[in-house]
């Protein structure tokens, strides 16, 4: 992903952490983590656990790790398949 492919996706992630509903971030981030390593994912959803989560309860940060680990091992497998 290129440099200004992330500021952008960043940005709208941003706006859409802050202003839109938990649900609507969620799919944007784990759209960014299917094109590209979107690793920002994680702090994201730590902020979305703050914000919005129970407290004590840190759901959206370990389903962003867990995405964050899993979809670039598939996209390789997928990729090696496919040759």
């Amino acid at each position: 992903m290129s440099a200004s492919r992330r500021t952008i996706i960043n940005l709208i992630v941003i706006m859409s952490t802050i202003f839109l509903p938990w649900w609507i971030s969620v799919v944007l981030i784990l759209s960014a983590n299917i094109l590209g390593y979107f690793f920002e994912g994680i702090v994201y959803g730590a902020i979305m656990d703050s914000m919005y989560g129970i407290q004590g309860a840190h759901t959206f940060t370990l389903i962003f790790l867990g995405f964050s680990v899993i979809v670039p091992m598939i996209k390789q497998r997928v990729r090696l398949g496919h040759k």
